[in-house]
């Protein structure tokens, strides 16, 4: 099937589960996309004019349903939240929402004893719960973010929080009794997550997987059927699939980009998830390798903010200013997929995203900051020369920038109930 052919195919799937919603009385736009199988708001909008415009609805029902509700809480319980820090874009990081959480504890709780060893594969928000609610248990995450790895560590027993990059690093085989594993959802990192449930496994362990909604994208089931071969090739069986089980709140970064494409105020757990229940009946397979080449990044932290700047940058010039690449500086989507995602060297938790033409100096400016040095005496030094008056004041608009940017996005994260621990780079927000 041609990529026009499957698009149109989902436009199809996603008008008649649009107009089955619209029918069984959905009362506004944000009610719509809560019933859905995760499909992406501005999608269902246009699926909203296709069915008004052949007929298939009224325009009393369009009119009815493209309402935004009034008078609903936007935000989701998150006590997990307070403690991890923001989610980065670049690390595909959603977080399973209550609902989600109280569902994999239900299921790990029967599927294992008191002193079973349950691994935990990508699921940071799952792991905090897990250690406030059933000690009785070992819960050992595996995490590749050095940042959420360094912010939980001393919440649990001792190595019980690792971090690890599934495609490249060693996995420990944890033997645990039940593994559960959210993946980034495409294709080469769910494959790489099941090798490591069955690498933490053993014969007969329960392994939980969470999977994207089958009204997510085009193409779903071609990947439903990768996925269940992926699994067969690592001895893991599938029993069951329960579609629309694991509800995610949208981290910041996707509130930004739906905000930035017209959509702000959606309710905070529309995402949905599928739940696969596999059984491990065997060692793992070859290791899968990596399908999409990833850049190298260094992070920084402005207080609560998480900043990304790519490594291999080359710099040009003394400019550590920050260069819009896009209107409003926030990127209106959150797919690898997206044309411009291979353009910024600086990229925020917030999901703003910018050029920079001397990167690594603009790692200078902030280590400065962090130290409680001068910026421009730091850059000086780096260079080994004196600043032009040109070269100063661009080292001075970046120290503004890099303020705003802590104020802005810190503002943020405490209307939308994510703000964690502050960081050693608090005083940069002030």
């Amino acid at each position: 099937m041609s990529t026009r052919e499957r698009s149109t195919s989902f436009e199809r799937r996603v008008d008649k589960w649009v107009r089955a919603a619209v029918v069984d009385g959905a009362s506004n736009f944000d009610h719509l996309v809560s019933a859905l199988p995760g499909v992406y708001p501005p999608v269902v909008a246009s699926s909203l004019g296709r069915l008004r415009r052949d007929g298939s609805i009224t325009s009393a029902q369009h009119r009815r349903v493209t309402r935004r509700a009034e008078g609903i809480e936007g935000r989701t319980d998150r006590p997990t939240t307070q403690i991890l820090p923001a989610p980065h874009p670049l690390d595909y990081d959603w977080r399973y929402g209550p609902q989600a959480i109280d569902r994999l504890l239900e299921i790990v709780l029967r599927r294992s004893h008191p002193g079973d060893t349950v691994a935990l594969l990508g699921t940071p928000s799952l792991y905090v719960a897990a250690l406030r609610r059933h000690a009785d248990r070992r819960f050992v995450l595996v995490d590749g973010s050095a940042t959420t790895v360094e912010g939980l560590k001393g919440l649990g027993p001792y190595r019980s929080v690792l971090r690890r990059d599934l495609f490249i690093d060693n996995v420990p085989n944890l033997g645990a009794t039940v593994v559960v594993a959210d993946p980034p959802w495409y294709d080469d990192h769910i494959a790489a997550f099941l090798w490591a449930a069955a690498q933490c496994s053993r014969e007969g362990s329960t392994v939980l997987v969470s999977l994207p909604g089958k009204g997510t994208r085009p193409g779903i089931g071609a990947e439903r059927k990768l996925f269940r071969a992926n699994a067969s090739a690592h001895s893991l069986m599938v029993s069951r699939m329960l579609p629309g089980q694991l509800p995610y709140l949208s981290p910041p970064f996707e509130v930004n980009a739906l905000a930035a494409a017209g959509w702000d105020g959606l309710p905070d757990d529309w995402r949905r998830g599928d739940l696969a229940i596999l059984r491990a009946a065997g060692p793992p397979g070859p290791r899968p390798v990596r399908e999409h080449k990833e850049h190298g990044w260094d992070e920084r932290s402005l207080a609560w903010v998480r900043l990304r700047i790519r490594r291999g940058s080359r710099d040009h010039g003394v400019d550590p200013r920050l260069h819009s690449l896009v209107d409003g500086d926030v990127l209106n989507d959150v797919s690898r997929r997206h044309p411009l995602r291979d353009r910024p060297n600086v990229w925020t938790s917030g999901n703003r995203v910018y050029l920079c033409s001397s990167p690594h100096l603009l790692l200078t400016v902030i280590d400065a900051l962090a130290r409680g040095s001068d910026p421009s005496s730091e850059v000086a030094s780096s260079i080994g020369r004196e600043l032009t008056r040109v070269e100063g004041l661009s080292i001075s608009k970046s120290v503004r920038q890099l303020g705003w940017l802590a104020r802005l996005e810190g503002r943020e994260l405490a209307r939308s109930g994510w703000l964690g621990q502050p960081s050693l780079f608090e005083k940069t927000a002030s």
